[in-house]
């Protein structure tokens, strides 16, 4: 017989256990001081917390991960076919330095290394419908992991915990993607022609950071995991790495050992990164192009990480190499977009219905010039549409050569509404730790290592975009075994 008991069933029993506990306000104070505590920090405050989890069972984990497996091998057969097929990659519209890099070799066989497949889920449904693809800079483990340490001394989960087997992904999230780096960098210097081996080795996480105090709490987590596990590493910004004398030389590491000769590479900087300190970075850019040291992920994870991919998905050329089931799958749950170019778009029909639409920069992180229809109303709409749609085709014009101040081209995507469900967020402010939950919204993540499913990211949030900016929250993602 079938004993395993619905996300929301879990929830509610939650729910009761907390109003039952006669602690709930004392446990949440606490929770809060935790995460003051903690290294999980955004924009000089803490990060907002789920107190509430979010719980599933194993038929769920499964649905998750099939999710996450199906997208990446849909996604990395994207990849192949626009590194192998000239004609396939003017299905994209990307700025000619990125396709340059993109084109660029790798010494290893894995395309897409670290991926967060993020989606929305409707569980009265079974439907998912998805948000965005996150690669190389994929984040988020360590406020989860923070969110789960908060509540772990707390009444109701000790109680839940009594009456349930619970268990977590946080240390196989990190654990795991220290060893997958690293069997990935040993099968690379397996097959590379060059004379590093007889280097020390040393791995550079290169970030690009402008704020004047960077918050890397979780690559400082990375960080002493990767030294543990033997290979020496220091968090570099990729515009203080330099290509001296046929190697990549970190000089001014922001943390770890300065002056190193660097023989690997874990890329948390993304493409728009590059592009916008295009003059500064171009001697690391031509160690990578010299091979001159390994760099894990390569960048046609860029394909995966650009928004226009939703786009391409639909595309008659994409499903001429997908198999039934992926087809199915991409009708399914990529939500229908469009470059706000498009001359096939009835821009008069989505100026009338705002709620169902939103706009979306291609190329960008921290949803920067997101739009949700549902934020404004007929006239602002009205006027943002056209802002976009002339900003789409000055891009394309250039030959959608990236500038500062336009951004990347925008497409144009249908609106998911959230799945709701009961949330107790954190925020710091006094009147978080005894008011009655509410009903946010839900953003998955599904966690992709090589291709292996590793895990999930729980955020909710009250408004149409669910980020932190937004008021979104990060709830820890607890698994019951039944």
């Amino acid at each position: 017989m079938d004993t395993e008991l619905s996300s929301d069933a879990y929830t509610r029993e939650y729910l009761a256990l907390l109003d039952a506990s006669g602690t709930d306000e004392a446990d949440r104070r606490s929770a809060w001081r935790f995460a003051e505590q903690s290294d999980a920090y955004w924009q000089g405050h803490p990060s907002y917390i789920g107190y509430l989890p979010r719980l599933y069972g194993k038929k769920m984990r499964e649905r998750f991960a099939y999710v996450g497996k199906t997208a990446y091998g849909i996604v990395t057969k994207v990849m192949d076919h626009f590194v192998n097929d000239p004609e396939y990659r003017n299905e994209f519209c990307f700025d000619p330095r990125v396709v340059e890099l993109i084109l660029l070799p790798r010494s290893y066989t894995e395309p897409l290394p670290l991926a967060r497949i993020d989606f929305f889920y409707d569980e009265e449904n079974d439907t998912v419908r998805f948000c965005e693809f996150n690669a190389d800079a994929s984040s988020g483990m360590e406020e989860s992991r923070v969110a789960r340490e908060a509540i772990r001394s707390c009444a109701a989960y000790k109680a839940f915990e009594s009456a349930h087997e619970v268990y977590d992904d946080f240390d196989v999230l990190y654990e795991g993607w220290v060893r997958t780096f690293l069997d990935i960098y040993r099968e690379a210097k397996d097959t590379r022609k060059s004379t590093q081996d007889e280097t020390e080795e040393h791995l550079a996480i290169a970030v690009c950071f402008d704020s004047p105090d960077p918050e890397f709490g979780e690559l400082e987590r990375y960080r002493t995991l990767f030294m543990a596990a033997g290979m020496p590493c220091s968090i570099f910004d990729v515009r203080e790495l330099a290509y001296e004398d046929g190697r990549l030389v970190g000089h001014k590491a922001l943390s770890g050992e300065s002056n190193v000769t660097i023989t690997c590479v874990w890329r948390y900087c993304i493409m728009v990164d590059l592009l916008e300190h295009w003059d500064e970075v171009g001697s690391f850019l031509d160690a990578i192009r010299n091979d001159a040291a390994v760099m894990i992920g390569s960048f046609a994870t860029h394909l995966v990480h650009d928004k226009q991919l939703f786009a391409v998905l639909h595309s008659p050329a994409t499903s001429a190499f997908l198999t039934e089931e992926e087809r199915a799958f991409v009708k399914a749950s990529v939500p229908f977009t469009a470059f706000l170019d498009d001359t096939a778009l009835d821009l008069e029909s989505i100026k009338r219905d705002p709620s169902a639409w939103i706009i979306k920069p291609t190329d960008w992180y921290s949803s920067i010039n997101v739009h949700a229809g549902a934020d404004h109303d007929a006239t602002s709409w009205a006027e943002l549409l056209d802002r976009c749609v002339e900003a789409s085709r000055a891009s394309r014009a250039q030959g959608s050569v990236h500038d500062a101040q336009a951004g990347s081209p925008f497409i144009l995507q249908a609106f998911c509404t959230p799945y709701r469900t009961p949330a107790i967020p954190l925020y710091g402010r006094e009147e978080d730790f005894t008011a009655p939950p509410r009903m946010y919204g839900n953003l998955l993540g599904a966690y992709m290592f090589a291709g292996n499913f590793a895990g999930m990211f729980s955020r909710l949030g009250p408004n149409p975009i669910i980020t932190e900016a937004q008021g979104g929250t990060t709830a820890p993602t607890l698994w019951v075994k039944e």
